[in-house]
């Protein structure tokens, strides 16, 4: 939608990674142009920084959240012999000093100089940056390059971030995670809003006139894409599941599944008496249509609660006046290992804007959710803590932040 909207002033051109090719291009508006990126040259030298780089680069100071994204897209490899491999590379990873930054990778890689940029006045990056070689030839040309860092947690758990660009960032908090986390300079930052609220912006200006179900629920929306961890959400679930329906409860449980999850298949086992699936939303290429994300603000708007486990959708949920809740219990609160459910839930962003000292925003055990079902018409308290929640942030139209980017870049 961001770059419908640019491009309607600007020429624009996409860059892609040759196997992301067909997939973006099925999605690009017509009259953007796209080209693949042929950068990366095979020699002995690159793989050598590449694996220096792999073992010794420096990670976020949250380094539970870099350790959970790197064990997300391990979960994502077929092959189960690479998976244990790489994991245990992981570990391996986690035990060694970190010393190597980003822009030693960058200035260290020799490319191809094949991908034509000589047209180009301005390059525009997401994180997380996809191709390190197309970026180490944009800082050497000097091509006047920026990085809209595209979600509030990437500070917290990626690591590929350097002092030779510019930053977008959410908000002045989320500039402050990225400065504390990967030591870039509060020079090279500066503050664009986030593309993902332009969607909130809608829907709270949407006249939503039908409702999606015509009975009372409560709406919990998946957050975990590691298979190691799915089951374990599936079975807090089931815990919540059992509570409504001990408390003679009339409302229903609407589970959202986790989008980018690959295998819809560990949630068959919550097709349960009270627990209702709204799994339609997702296409083949594990995109979501314009009209389900605002279908997902409705089925937040008109449902009693909004439960989860620490997510950007419970964050989202905050601008709405539906209580956003994190359910802190149901796992071993003692766990000491690094992939686990307790270190998924207080990853530093979550710790930060979601657990704040003056909200009460999460139930920390069974009690607090029974207590709400008692008398869930009364929820003054969550609203206002929703605002205090969601007040670090400010939310914009596609159209402003649209014009937003072309008056920072």
């Amino acid at each position: 939608s961001i770059i419908k909207k640019i491009a309607e002033k600007s020429d624009v051109v996409l860059f892609v990674n040759k196997d992301h090719f067909k997939l973006l291009n099925s999605h690009k508006p017509n009259n953007v142009e796209i080209r693949i990126i042929d950068e990366r040259k095979k020699s002995r030298w690159n793989r050598l920084v590449e694996i220096i780089y792999r073992f010794f680069k420096k990670i976020p100071k949250s380094r539970n959240n870099f350790f959970l994204m790197e064990c997300f897209k391990i979960s994502k490899i077929k092959n189960s012999s690479k998976r244990n491999f790489t994991f245990f590379m992981l570990k391996l990873t986690m035990i060694l000093p970190k010393f190597i930054s980003y822009d030693w990778l960058l200035d260290n890689l020799k490319f191809k100089s094949n991908t034509k940029i000589d047209d180009i006045n301005k390059m525009f990056f997401f994180t997380e940056i996809s191709n390190d070689y197309f970026l180490a030839r944009c800082i050497r040309k000097k091509l006047e390059s920026f990085v809209y860092v595209y979600s509030w947690d990437h500070p917290y758990k990626h690591t590929k971030f350097s002092n030779k660009l510019v930053y977008l960032t959410w908000s002045n908090s989320t500039k402050d995670d990225l400065i504390f986390n990967m030591k870039i300079s509060k020079d090279n930052i500066r503050i664009l809003g986030s593309t993902q609220f332009c969607y909130v912006h809608k829907a709270l200006e949407h006249n939503f006139k039908k409702k999606s179900y015509n009975f009372s629920y409560i709406y919990y929306a998946c957050a975990i894409g590691i298979n190691d961890l799915v089951e374990q959400e599936i079975e807090i679930i089931k815990t919540l599941n059992k509570i409504i329906k001990d408390h003679n409860s009339n409302l229903k449980l609407i589970v959202r599944p986790y989008p980018i999850l690959d295998n819809w298949n560990f949630y068959n086992s919550l097709k349960l008496d009270g627990i209702i699936l709204d799994d339609s939303f997702r296409r083949s290429d594990l995109s979501v249509s314009n009209d389900s994300i605002l279908e997902k603000f409705e089925k937040i708007k008109n449902s009693e609660l909004f439960l989860h486990l620490g997510s950007t959708i419970g964050l989202e949920a905050s601008f709405f006046e539906t209580p956003s809740v994190i359910i802190d219990f149901g796992y071993n609160k003692n766990s000491k290992k690094n992939l686990s459910i307790k270190n998924f839930i207080h990853q530093g962003q979550n710790d930060k804007y979601l657990f704040k000292e003056k909200s009460i925003n999460y139930f920390s055990e069974e009690l607090h959710f029974k207590n709400w079902l008692d008398d869930y018409s009364n929820n003054l308290i969550y609203k206002q803590s929703n605002k205090y929640i969601s007040s670090d942030f400010d939310i914009h139209s596609f159209d402003e932040i649209s014009k937003r980017i072309e008056q920072l870049c």
